[in-house]
This record gives structure tokens, C-alpha cells and sequence, in this order.
């Protein structure tokens, strides 16, 4: 992805990575993006190397297509907030939100006066 040996040791040291290096770093949480930087960086990785990558992402992208929920759902905007007080210095995470009531229904039961919809839940 064109970072050098020093970004990857500090930023596994904790410091703060450079804006640049920052940028990349979260650009890449989308498979279909991180797909492009390896086929970008081929020419320093092995050809075997780059076929594990992208299927590892591709497998990424086909999983997305069997989630539950919808997928335009999981881009509330409070996902995308950084960290504070206001959401409790974690990021929004449907898919334990989603566990949590599972695990209650399973073990209360009758945790809803009507069955839920999914079209109507939301």
C-alpha cells in the first residue's frame, strides 16, 4: 500500500499516524477500495500474496450480500462519529445491537407485544 517499515512500527506502537497515512489507512475499510490499492501495489507483493488478499476481500463483499439487515441501514450517521462521551467512546455496531436483541428474545421471550417486521421495526 507504499507505507514503509517506520509508519507500520509506530502506528502498531500506537502513535497517531500522519494525515496521509491516516487517509489510507481508513480508506481501505471498504473491501472494494482496499482492492484497488493491492492491485495498485502488485508490482510489491508476490503474485500469490495478491490473489489471497483479494479473495479475502472479495469473500468480504460477497458475506456483505448475505447480512440480515439492510445495508443502506448500517450507514446511520451515528456510525460514522468518532468516539466520545455522547456514544461512549465506541463506534455504533449494528450487528451486536442485532445479538443483543436475538439474545433476549431467545431468553425472555415474547419480548415484543406483536412479531416483529422487518419492515416495520425501523
Amino acid at each position: 500500500m507504499g507505507l514503509g517499515a517506520n509508519a507500520y512500527r509506530l502506528y502498531e506502537a500506537g502513535e497517531m499516524p500522519t494525515v496521509a497515512n491516516g487517509r489510507l489507512i481508513l480508506s481501505v475499510r471498504e473491501p472494494e477500495e482496499f482492492i484497488k490499492q493491492v492491485k495498485a501495489s502488485s508490482h510489491f507483493l508476490g503474485e500469490r500474496e495478491v490473489s489471497k488478499l483479494i479473495s479475502r476481500a472479495q469473500s468480504l463483499i460477497d458475506q456483505r450480500s448475505h447480512v440480515l439487515y439492510d445495508f443502506e441501514l448500517s450507514q446511520i450517521t451515528l456510525r460514522e462519529d468518532p468516539p466520545n462521551s455522547y456514544n461512549g467512546y465506541r463506534r455504533l455496531s449494528l450487528q451486536r445491537i442485532t445479538q443483543t436483541i436475538v439474545f433476549f428474545e431467545q431468553h425472555i421471550g415474547n419480548l415484543y407485544k406483536y412479531p416483529p417486521d422487518r419492515l416495520h421495526i425501523f
